[in-house]
């Protein structure tokens, strides 16, 4: 049975979730596809590319899920293109990491630029849920418990007056 392409429901439904030209725009060197014997580069995943969109589609789920895990699944609208601009970084991070030129010079640029980039996703992440908190209140997904207090009825005085509680 075939397993369909593209993105899950998350991304989907997720405003701010990056689209695969904004993952292109930050490894734009994955998008290079052969153009009349010279390589050029298309600006987008396709299925000529290595990754194709369809991987990179699921790599964007993931990312924007792991901003979520930071900021709670409401984000206010002022920080959706830093949202935006977080999950891309992760996702390109994903690129360059998941998708190497195996057996080539250009390996460990793709691991380095991979990690690079999964760092500044990191850093981001964590401005972004900081700042959403402000913005937002305590983040919805987290709640504390508030104490409830609770006393057995008072005993009648000498006059037979018995405390109430307020």
């Amino acid at each position: 049975m075939p397993i369909p392409a593209g993105g899950s429901d998350l991304s989907a439904t997720i405003p701010w979730a990056p689209s695969i030209v904004k993952v292109a725009d930050r490894v734009r060197g994955r998008t290079l596809v052969k153009v009349g014997g010279a390589n050029s580069e298309v600006m987008s995943f396709s299925d000529a590319t290595r990754p194709t969109a369809s991987q990179v589609a699921r790599l964007i789920d993931d990312a924007v899920a792991w901003v979520m895990l930071a900021t709670g699944s409401v984000i206010d609208p002022s920080l959706y293109t830093a949202a935006t601009t977080c999950a891309a970084l992760h996702a390109a991070s994903g690129v360059e990491t998941g998708y190497p030129e195996r057996e080539s010079v250009n390996e460990k640029d793709a691991q380095n630029l991979g990690a690079a980039l999964f760092k500044q996703a990191t850093a981001m992440r964590t401005d972004l849920a900081a700042r959403n908190d402000v913005l937002i209140g305590e983040n919805p997904e987290v709640f504390e418990t508030v104490p409830m207090w609770s006393f057995p009825p008072g005993i009648p005085d000498d006059f037979g007056f018995v405390p109430t509680t307020f």
